[in-house]
């Protein structure tokens, strides 16, 4: 058994087994003798894997696998065998890359870094539906991530802090001094999964827009400029113990462990055909987070809509920044309603792939990108990098409020 394997409860593993780095499994799985996991595999719940089977790195197990084949892919498949020495021979190069990769990393982010002149968006609030333009601007070394409300008198700025975070219904909310910045953490994934160390954020109005539901256009907006390079070292937190955030009753568990980079692994389960188990695992931020966790859409339920409508919340939504997954069947009397809510101008239709309208996801496992998204962006409450390998499972914003809380707690002599 290598580094950073995890084991959740209930995980029976036969002799012979070889566990590599960073291996994932989730409770009650039931793994055959001499089997083999390359690096980076993740396993869901109540799964049973045959004896002698060997899986590549970065597979992702969603349903039990038959004995003695070669397995590879998310959700895994099998390699037939006129493939296999192809496939291993792909994945050791995809190893030489990841560890070329990591190396250029380390050397070229030693310092800080800001951005080399403004970019903004504009669009309106999710939750309140006010138009809203916000701003990146270039700060200076140990300035880190600072907000500020140019529409109030003296933008009073903000911190992207732990400690400012006000509110979590729906969204990550932070204040100070009676003032509030709404729906911050598509912003500060953006800002972190792009490892800028210090930026100044204006806003127009109380919340940051939605755009499409994702943090694509703030990200493509900061990659239209040039990353500056900085005097100062990045300040950042190397975890040398685990720290475990656990909610039993919600089935809710984050971790971080020691790794050599900032990795995040995330699992999330909904028993609908739409969903079900994903995974989703993120080597390489700097490499992997522009492409294939920025683009991940928010969501909700339809059965969630009348509930957040009377909470205040939700008012900027409509199908153009979210997918809204059909956990019940839509009412013939709720049609006309549904149009209204979501500024539908055509039919509203129960879409076959389970989807409101039948709305094409960016990704087969979209839900759980975006949590991996929203994970980042909680994460940079902490206030400095995290050289760890955090996971993830069910966990949403309060979880991972409670969790930085807890690093914080933990480090807080090295903070």
């Amino acid at each position: 058994m290598d580094n950073h394997v995890h084991l959740a409860h209930n995980v029976h593993l036969g002799k012979g087994c070889i566990l590599t780095a960073a291996v994932t499994i989730a409770g009650s799985v039931n793994v055959g003798e001499y089997c083999i996991f390359a690096g980076h595999v993740g396993v869901a719940p109540h799964i049973t894997i045959g004896a002698h089977s060997t899986l590549a790195a970065k597979t992702g197990v969603t349903k039990s696998l038959s004995g003695g084949k070669i397995y590879a892919g998310m959700p895994a498949r099998e390699i037939r065998e006129q493939h296999k020495r192809d496939a291993l021979y792909s994945e050791v190069m995809k190893i030489k890359k990841t560890i070329k990769e990591f190396r250029e990393v380390t050397k070229t982010h030693r310092k800080q870094r800001t951005i080399s002149k403004s970019v903004s968006c504009t669009g309106v609030g999710l939750h309140t539906g006010v138009e809203s333009t916000i701003t990146f601007k270039p700060a200076p070394d140990n300035y880190g991530i600072q907000f500020s409300r140019t529409d109030i008198k003296g933008s009073p700025e903000i911190r992207a802090d732990i400690e400012h975070v006000v509110d979590i219904s729906r969204g990550t909310t932070i204040g100070q001094n009676g003032v509030k910045i709404h729906t911050v953490e598509h912003a500060l994934a953006a800002v972190s999964g792009l490892r800028i160390d210090n930026v100044l954020i204006e806003l127009t109005a109380k919340e940051a827009p939605v755009m499409d539901g994702s943090a694509k256009d703030f990200v493509d907006a900061l990659q239209s400029v040039n990353f500056i390079e900085q005097k100062k070292d990045r300040h950042v937190l190397n975890i040398s113990k685990p720290v475990v955030y656990s909610d039993s009753k919600k089935e809710i568990d984050i971790h971080v462990v020691p790794a050599d980079s900032f990795r995040v692994t995330f699992l999330v389960e909904y028993p609908l055909p739409a969903l079900g188990t994903q995974y989703e695992a993120i080597y390489n931020m700097e490499e992997d987070f522009a492409r294939d966790v920025a683009p991940a859409r928010t969501f909700c339920f339809l059965s969630e809509v009348e509930q957040l409508r009377e909470k205040g919340l939700i008012k900027g939504g409509s199908l153009s920044n979210a997918v809204v997954i059909l956990d019940r069947r839509i009412k013939n009397g709720e049609i006309n309603h549904l149009r209204k809510l979501f500024g539908i101008q055509d039919k509203v239709i129960q879409g076959q792939n389970g989807i409101l309208n039948g709305k094409l996801l960016r990704f087969h496992n979209e839900p759980v990108r975006h949590k991996t998204l929203d994970l980042i962006g909680d994460l940079a409450l902490l206030g400095i990098s995290i050289k760890g390998h955090v996971t993830a499972a069910r966990s949403g914003h309060a979880s991972n409020v409670e969790f930085v809380k807890m690093i914080r707690k933990e480090y807080k002599e090295q903070l």
